[in-house]
């Protein structure tokens, strides 16, 4: 990945549009550069921009504001953003603002990434939009993404790293590191976690010990289940089998005798029902018979309207005819007055118009005979402005031909004064060159041969470092050499006074087991110990459940006495009130309003006219039916009251009853599941170790507690002991193993040492032999002075040189740019003086062609005043031009064709419109004969008509003739209802009295053959039909008792049926559970095996050896890093923490703390560590351009200058290297700087030197 240009725009500090393109020089040949500039100025925002057109993320605003959910105001319409919003960074006051950035993918292909935020309505105080992205591939053009997710998919994908690989490993954060170096083992681990994200190793940890305890929790739950699950044996089952049988050949013996009662109560329930269905339609067909009596007059009416609808239509078209026959007339006689007005208004336009063709003719004519006049004259006025603007362009011609001139001399004179000037510079650069002339044989070879002398200054440097470090290096050889043989003899010693690691190992093994079994006993006898608490707990909860369900069985068996009391109060009351409504009916049928008004008719010793009877025993006073009336109503209002006091009463016990029932169902499920739980809890203590010697104590409690109690103690002690025992052992082992450990460390470091120091000898030979044949290129090019110099010193005299031949250069550059300039000048000098005389003679010409273009205007314009002369005494008026004569002739014309055409307008309109009005007339007046002639055929129909019918009265007709159809249909449709209602009700009374005669003869069968069958069931349960209310009565409570008898009948039947099914899911359920117990032991085992090394409560075990592996892996790529940039220290891990040791090799492989490191040392490792974690970062990808952030501002000159070595080997691996800084001697150091300068109002820019 290789940054190629970045632009910005409005960021922080930076306004305005600002870039920097790294393709282009100064910065394309720069390997090592510097971002300089006062605090505050905007370095930093530099590195926010590449962050925000790659990621859309700024990382110090995400460092700032974590565990932060503060607010920023905008400072626009008091809006607020979060503080980790990077749109933040918009400059204030700006519209927009954009980081832009293109670079090199792992592909090989060039790509754009844009950031943009701006503002509403593109105004500085507009709200604030959503940032946009975009990513583009530069080669094609094609957009490859526009969305905020999308973008960072394909820009990670592009460039091979996320966000947080990016500024780890393009963005070194040196001095973070330098933290990291020195921190405390707590404060590298926590460094650790955020540099290398080692938190999801604890989320790992923590999930392998909640896995283990899920799946030991569900293996010990199952084993619970199975201990509390007991079947029934062979006998129980079958005696409940033979049980379920005859209870169920009963409940079937009981349900026939149940359903012949139900049967016979429906039969009652619907003779009663249908005798008061023939009762009500009865009275329904004598309602309808009466209403078909009282339409008669409606049905005369009917029938009258049946005979005019054949002369309706007649007397209906007659009246219209003579309506419209009066409109037509008027509307005729308006017509024949508007001919009359259109004619005479003809008649006087038509001589106007001839006069008005006359005088346009005339008109004409004039105008003919004056238009090759006019056509001269427009000839002459064009000429006139023909030459009038030659005149004009020769005037202004001759003035800028004089203004040329004018500068044409001032150009000469400047043109000598510029050659003056130019000479004496050459002579002064003359005389500079002659100081420097012994450099004159480097200028033709002056870039290659700097190269050479700035490696054959480095190879010297080199070497001086290689002549220091080979004497330590070979005494660190032979201390490495002592060291091994020390440890060697200790490690004899130790092995003949403590025994070899075998005999240590067997001994330990023995005590692993022997406290493996003591722990062992230790959890059996706690489990033993709980589970025993659990099983008393348990035996006195089941005990308290058993005293309240035989109270609460005792209350069910009083309130369901009391149920059965309430029932039969309901039935009684129902049958009393269902008696009284049906005297009640009868008595008011007797009253009804039609039977009263028939009473009322009746005369004594006059027949009825219904029965016949001479008898009339109902023709009472209307006071005595006014109270029977309201005594019946007294006698069903107290019926009603009675049976809703029985319905409260049996509703209340019922719900009662309900509740009770609801509360000892509960209480047996509960009770059934503390038997259960109890049968479990025995059962598992029962199968544990050590239970057969608690149960020995019969039912002594405390003697139970106190041997528990000495077991567990006496356990604890033993186990003290032997991990006393095992602590020993096990420092005994890493004794030995260290000294182990040291003797290999030791052997490894004194192969190192060798390897090292013959390689540093034979570098220095190499070094040598190249550095002769580097300087054999350049040498013989001095003078010897100058050979002296560099023999002496090689980099001030290289410095010298540079400065002096950097100066030369330049002034022989500048010698040819004056000399070009002096030939530029001779031929601009002749070139003016040649256009100098041009523009005279063209000034002459100019002069003569101006005298001849005023002469010819002079006579045109005489012309052309004769002839506007004559048009003024033709027309009166003052004629100034051709174009005010021709517009005086179109004038004329004009206004005579315009009232032409106006008189020929009003001809045509009137025309037409006389036409028309004449062809309307003549069609009315056709119109009227044929509507007279209808007329009269209209009125011999109609007296032909009341010839021929019954219709005395013409009253009657006009009466019949005002009935509207709507009317009509109306009648007709009341009529045919009542008529339908009748015939609906004549139906509906036989078809009742039908199914009456129908449904008597379906009497229910008696059940004597079930009842043989069913020796317990009482016979008079069996009912016979005699009389409806009683019978009514007993079916109802024989139903009553039998339907009680088959529910207890029916409860014990699915009694016996639950117990049979729970045997049943007991065995199936212990089956499975055992094969669950074996699936669930076995993946509690795989689990364990793989959750031990790693699992613990609060995950720290797997964090801290991930965290070990990463920061082992983050110091072989930091020590590759750091052999690069000095090779005497190497950086190892302490061993079982993160602590941090160097090894100095040049101190014979002593290992000390990274606290004695100086600055500059301090800052190498540092660097290292940077590298090393850029590294890991971006795996296989190349990264070529580095950025490093401060960090140098501590160091001393002599820390700084190997500072400034390293960047130099940084550079010269390949990679392009960017440090921002504020010190002074790195500025000097490193020519290309990328400087931001202060403007002053809180702005900065960017300048490349």
């Amino acid at each position: 990945m290789k940054i190629l240009r970045l632009k910005l725009c409005n960021l922080a500090s930076l306004a305005g549009e600002q870039e920097l393109d790294y393709r282009t020089e100064p910065l394309a040949s720069a390997g090592l550069m510097a971002i300089t500039g006062p605090t505050g100025s905007g370095k930093s925002t530099i590195l926010d921009a590449m962050c925000l057109a790659l990621f859309g993320q700024v990382p110090r605003l995400r460092a700032a504001s974590k565990g932060q959910e503060g607010k920023v105001p905008d400072g626009v319409e008091n809006d607020q953003l979060s503080m980790h919003d990077p749109r933040t960074l918009l400059r204030r006051g700006t519209a927009e603002g954009y980081a832009e950035i293109e670079f090199l993918g792992r592909d090989g292909r060039i790509y754009l990434a844009r950031w943009q935020v701006r503002r509403a309505r593109n105004k500085s105080t507009g709200k604030l939009l959503a940032a946009e992205r975009i990513l583009i591939d530069v080669g094609t053009g094609q957009t490859l993404a526009s969305q905020v997710r999308e973008c960072d998919l394909r820009v990670s994908e592009v460039i091979g790293l996320n966000f947080e690989q990016f500024t780890r490993a393009v963005m070194l954060a040196q001095s973070e590191f330098g933290a990291f170096l020195k921190a405390s083992d707590v404060e590298r681990a926590q460094l650790l976690e955020r540099l290398l994200e080692t938190e999801i190793y604890r989320r790992i940890g923590i999930f392998a010990h909640e896995k283990r305890k899920k799946y030991q929790d569900a293996y010990q739950l199952i084993k619970n289940q199975i201990g509390g699950i007991e079947p029934l044996d062979s006998d129980a089952r079958q005696a409940l089998e033979n049980s379920l049988v005859t209870m169920g050949q009963l409940r079937s013996q009981l349900q026939k005798v149940q359903n012949y009662l139900n049967a016979t109560q429906a039969w009652y329930q619907t003779q009663t029902r249908l005798d008061t269905q023939i009762h009500e339609s009865q009275q329904s067909l004598a309602t309808h018979t009466q209403n078909w009596l009282n339409l008669e007059p409606l049905r005369l009416k009917a029938t009258q309207l049946d005979q005019i609808r054949e002369i309706r239509p007649l007397i209906h078209q007659k009246n219209t005819l003579i309506e419209r026959m009066t409109i037509r007339n008027q509307s005729l006689a308006k017509q024949k007055i508007q001919v009359q007005v259109l004619q005479e208004k003809l008649a006087h336009l038509q001589p106007q118009q001839r006069d008005a063709a006359l005088h346009l003719q005339e008109l004409q004519q004039k105008h003919a005979l004056a238009l090759p006049k006019i056509m001269n004259a427009q000839r002459l006025e064009h000429e006139i402005a023909r030459i009038s603007e030659e005149q004009a362009q020769q005037l202004a011609h001759i003035k800028q031909h004089h203004t040329q001139a004018q500068i044409t001399t001032l150009a000469l004179l400047n043109n000598t004064q510029q050659q003056n000037n130019t000479l004496d510079q050459l002579q002064k650069i003359g005389l500079q060159l002659q100081t420097t002339q012994y450099l004159a044989a480097l200028e033709d070879q002056w870039l290659s041969q700097l190269d050479r002398m700035r490696d054959a200054e480095r190879y010297t440097q080199q070497l001086n470092q290689l002549e220091s470090h080979i004497p330590k290096q070979h005494h660190e050889l032979s201390e490495a050499t002592s060291l091994l043989q020390v440890l060697s003899s200790d490690l004899e010693q130790h092995q003949q006074h403590y025994g070899n690691a075998t005999n240590k190992s067997d001994k330990l093994q023995s005590l692993k087991k022997d406290l493996m079994i003591c722990r062992q006993t230790d959890s059996e006898l706690h489990v033993l110990a709980q589970k025993y608490q659990d099983y008393r707990h348990i035996l006195k909860i089941v005990t308290d459940l058993n005293l309240k369900q035989k109270t609460a069985l005792e209350h069910q068996t009083g309130l369901t006495q009391n149920l059965v009391h309430t029932q039969k109060s309901v039935q009684h009351a129902e049958l009393e009130l269902n008696a009284l409504l049906k005297v009640l009916s009868n008595q008011r049928l007797l009253r009804h309003k039609n039977v009263e008004t028939l009473r009322n008719q009746l005369l004594p010793d006059h027949p009825c006219p219904v029965c016949g009877s001479t008898e009339h025993p109902f023709s009472i006073a209307e006071h005595l039916f006014d109270a029977l009336k309201h005594d019946d109503e007294q006698q069903e209002k107290m019926a009603r009251t009675a049976l809703l006091d029985a319905q409260s009463l049996h509703q209340a016990t019922t719900t009662e009853l309900k509740l009770l029932n609801q509360e000892i169902d509960l209480r047996s499920v509960e009770l059934q599941q503390r038997v259960a739980e109890e049968r479990s809890i025995k059962g598992v203590m029962l199968q544990l170790p050590f239970a057969t010697e608690l149960r020995s104590f019969s039912q002594d409690d405390s003697a139970r507690q106190a041997w528990l109690v000495q077991k567990i103690t006496e356990n604890q002690t033993s186990e003290k002991t032997i991990q006393t025992s095992i602590t020993g052992l096990e420092a005994l082992q890493e004794i030995e193993q260290n000294l182990i450990k040291q003797i290999d460390q030791a052997r490894h470091r004194q192969s190192q040492l060798q390897q090292v120091w013959q390689s540093a000898v034979d570098q220095q030979n190499q070094l040598k032999s190249i550095l002769d044949k580097t300087e054999q290129y350049f040498l013989p090019c001095f003078d010897p002075d100058i050979q002296n110099k560099w023999q002496e010193n090689k980099s001030e005299t290289l410095l010298f040189l540079e400065r002096h031949m950097t100066n030369r250069l330049n002034q022989l550059a500048t010698q040819q740019r004056l000399q070009n300039e002096i030939m530029a000048l001779q031929q601009a000098d002749q070139l003016l003086k040649l256009k100098q005389s041009q523009e005279q003679a063209k000034h002459h010409e100019l002069e003569v062609s101006l005298q001849k273009l005023s002469h010819a205007l002079t006579a045109i314009q005489s012309q052309f005043k004769d002839l506007l002369s004559e048009a003024t005494s033709t027309f009166g008026d003052v004629i100034k031009s051709s174009l005010d004569w021709q517009t005086c002739f179109d004038s004329q014309l004009t206004n005579a064709q315009n009232t032409l055409r106006s008189m020929q307008d009003q001809i045509d309109l009137i025309n037409p419109e006389l036409h028309k009005l004449t062809s309307t007339i003549e069609h009315a007046e056709q119109q009227q004969s044929l509507e007279e002639h209808e007329n009269t055929e209209l009125t011999t129909k109609i007296n032909l008509w009341y010839q021929s019918q019954p219709i005395h009265s013409e009253e009657l007709l006009h009466e019949l003739l005002a009935v509207s159809n709507d009317d009509e249909q109306l009648i007709k449709q009341q009529i045919e209802q009542v008529q339908h209602q009748l015939i609906e009700a004549q139906t509906r009374l036989t078809e009742h009295q039908t199914q009456l005669e129908h449904h008597q003869l379906q009497i229910p069968p008696s059940p004597d053959d079930q009842r043989s069958q069913v020796s317990h069931v009482d016979s008079s349960n069996v009912i016979k039909p005699a009389s409806t209310m009683i019978l009514a009565s007993e079916i109802s409570l024989k139903i009553s008792d039998n339907s009680h008898q088959l529910e207890q009948v029916q409860n014990d039947w699915i009694s016996l049926q639950l117990q049979i099914s729970q045997d049943n899911e007991r065995k199936e359920k212990a089956l499975d559970l055992q094969q669950e117990l074996d699936h669930a032991y076995a993946a509690y085992l795989r689990v364990d095996r793989m959750a031990s090394p790693i699992a613990n409560a609060d995950g720290k075990v797997f964090q801290k050896i991930a965290q070990g592996y990463y920061l082992d892996l983050l110091l072989e790529e930091a020590n590759q890093q750091l052999e690069q940039l000095s090779r005497r220290y190497q950086l190892i891990r302490a061993a079982d923490s993160l602590g941090l040791l160097v090894i100095d090799m040049d101190m014979g492989d002593e290992r000390r703390s990274v606290h004695s490191l100086s600055g500059g040392e301090s800052f190498l490792v540092s660097l290292a560590l940077a590298l090393g974690l850029a590294a890991m970062a971006s795996g296989r990808l190349r990264i070529e351009s580095l950025f490093i952030d401060e960090g140098f501002g501590t160091l001393d000159p002599e820390s700084l200058q190997v500072v400034m070595d390293a960047l130099d080997r940084l550079q010269g691996q390949g990679r392009v290297v960017t440090v921002i800084t504020h010190v002074q001697e790195m500025h000097e150091r490193i020519p290309t700087q990328i400087r931001v300068e202060k403007l002053g109002n809180g702005q900065s820019q960017l300048t490349v030197i």
